[in-house]
C-alpha cells in the first residue's frame, strides 16, 4: 500500500501554504495558473486525493536512460554520472517517477542497438528519453523517430541542436578547451611544443575542445606549436608508444592535455613508469580515483572536470521538473567544469 500522502508534504515541496494547496485542489480563487497547475501536477504524481476524489492517479512517468555501462574504461566518467542520476532519483521515492537504465557495452554502435531496440520492442512502456550524444548526425534520425512517437528526449553531456529533443544539460566543450589551453600556456611563456591527446569516440565533443584550445594557445602563445595524437579504437596502444617515442625524442616538448577521462587514466599510467629529464606540465581530464592520484604524486599538474555527477543529477532534475510538475523547461542547461589543482581537491571523489 502507497504512504498517505498529506497536505502538508505537497505545500512543503511546491513552498506554498497548505491553504494555497487546499485552494488549487479545489479550484478556488487565490492562486495563479501556473502555480494551480504544479500543485495539480505533485498531488497527481503523489497519488493524492480528496474524497471524493478531485484528482485521478497519473500514469508512471518512466525515463529510458542510455549511457555506457560503468566499467573498464568507461568508469572513470560514467560511474559518476550514473551515480547522479541514481542519487537524484532516490530524492523522488516518494514519487510516480522511474529511470529504466539501458547500460551498455562497448561505443556508438552498442548506443545505436539500444536506441533502435527501445523504439521497436519497449517504445510503450516509456515517456522520456535522456542519453549521450556522440555524434549528432549519427543518432539524429533515431532521436527524432522517439519524438515524433511521443516520448521527449533529453540529451547529457553533448546537444543535438538539430533533433527535436526537449532540453539538453551540458558544459562548454569550446570553453574546456580554452581554459587547458590558458593555464597551460599561463605556466609556458616562450616557444615550444604542446601535445593534445584524446579519442575520436566523441567527435562532437572533440572537436570543440581541440577549437577552444587552439584558439586559446593562439591567442595567449602562438610560440606554442601544438601536436594533435589520436587514440585508434582498434590499437588504443599505439597512442601510448608514439607520445613515449615523442617525449624521448624531443626534448622541446613542453605540455600534454589530455581532453578525456580515458586518455588521462593511459597517459598517466605510461608516465608513471618513465622519468625524462624534461618534465612538461600535464593537464587531464575528470577526477576519478587514479586521476586523483596522479595529481597529488605530481604527475598531473591539473584536472578539468565537467562533474559527471551533477550531469546526471541535473539531466533527472529537469526531466522531472519538465514531466512531472509540468513545467517549461530551458532549451539548453550550461554547467560549470572546475579546473583543480593540489590544493582545492574535494574531500570526496
Amino acid at each position: 500500500m502507497a504512504k498517505k500522502i498529506t497536505l502538508q508534504q505537497i505545500a512543503q515541496i511546491a513552498n506554498v501554504s497548505v491553504g494555497t494547496v487546499h485552494k488549487a485542489l479545489h479550484n478556488q480563487k487565490g492562486v495563479s495558473p501556473a502555480k494551480q497547475e504544479e500543485i495539480l501536477a505533485l498531488a497527481n504524481s503523489l497519488n493524492y486525493y480528496s474524497s471524493p476524489p478531485s484528482l485521478a492517479p497519473s500514469k508512471d512517468c518512466v525515463v529510458a536512460a542510455v549511457f555506457p555501462k560503468p566499467t573498464d574504461n568507461n568508469r572513470y566518467f560514467y560511474q559518476h554520472l550514473w551515480n547522479g542520476i541514481h542519487g537524484k532519483l532516490q530524492e523522488l521515492s516518494a514519487f510516480r517517477f522511474q529511470i529504466q537504465d539501458y547500460a551498455f557495452e562497448g561505443g556508438l554502435s552498442q548506443q545505436l542497438y539500444i536506441l533502435q531496440d527501445i523504439l521497436e520492442h519497449h517504445l510503450l512502456e516509456i515517456q522520456a528519453l535522456i542519453t549521450v550524444i556522440w555524434n549528432e548526425d549519427t543518432c539524429l534520425e533515431l532521436l527524432n523517430q522517439f519524438t515524433d512517437a511521443g516520448v521527449k528526449v533529453f540529451t547529457l553531456c553533448a546537444d543535438a541542436p538539430s533533433s527535436r529533443r526537449t532540453s539538453t544539460i551540458m558544459t562548454n566543450a569550446y570553453q574546456t578547451g580554452r581554459l587547458a589551453a590558458e593555464y597551460m600556456s599561463a605556466l609556458l611563456p616562450g616557444p615550444g611544443r604542446v601535445i593534445i591527446v584524446g579519442t575520436k569516440r566523441d567527435t562532437t565533443n572533440h572537436a570543440q575542445i581541440v577549437r577552444g584550445f587552439f584558439e586559446q594557445m593562439l591567442e595567449a602563445n602562438p610560440l606554442l606549436e601544438i601536436i594533435e595524437l589520436y587514440e585508434s579504437m582498434n590499437y588504443p596502444e599505439k597512442l601510448y608508444q608514439t607520445l613515449e617515442e615523442f617525449l624521448t625524442r624531443f626534448p622541446n616538448i613542453r605540455g600534454i592535455y589530455a581532453n578525456n577521462a580515458r586518455t588521462t587514466a593511459g597517459m598517466c599510467s605510461m608516465l608513471d613508469n618513465h622519468t625524462w629529464e624534461h618534465k612538461p606540465v600535464i593537464v587531464g581530464s575528470e577526477l576519478f580515483e587514479e586521476s586523483v592520484s596522479y595529481l597529488k604524486k605530481g604527475i598531473l599538474h591539473a584536472i578539468i572536470d565537467q562533474n559527471g555527477y551533477q550531469l546526471g543529477y541535473k539531466g533527472i532534475s529537469v526531466i522531472f521538473e519538465h514531466m512531472i510538475l509540468k513545467k517549461e523547461v530551458q532549451s539548453r542547461y550550461i554547467l560549470t567544469q572546475a579546473l583543480y589543482l593540489r590544493n582545492n581537491l574535494p574531500e570526496t571523489i
